[in-house]
């Protein structure tokens, strides 16, 4: 799973690979949470919501397949 961040005073996106690594460490923590190394440091990433958001968003995320 990937998400693409984009400002636009950037040079391009910023993207954040998500493995299925990463979400089951995230199932375990309970924490919608991922931290990727970068070349100056690391960066991380914290999703945030309501009950009636995360429902709504696994619904839409249901939705869609890739190939």
């Amino acid at each position: 799973m990937r998400f693409e961040v984009k400002y636009s005073s950037s040079q391009g996106p910023h993207l954040v690979d998500i493995t299925l690594e990463d979400i089951n460490g995230m199932e375990s923590s309970g924490i919608l949470q991922v931290t990727k190394p970068t070349n100056s440091g690391e960066k991380t990433i914290t999703i945030e919501g309501t009950k009636e958001e995360f429902s709504r968003m696994a619904q839409l995320l249901g939705n869609f397949s890739k190939g």
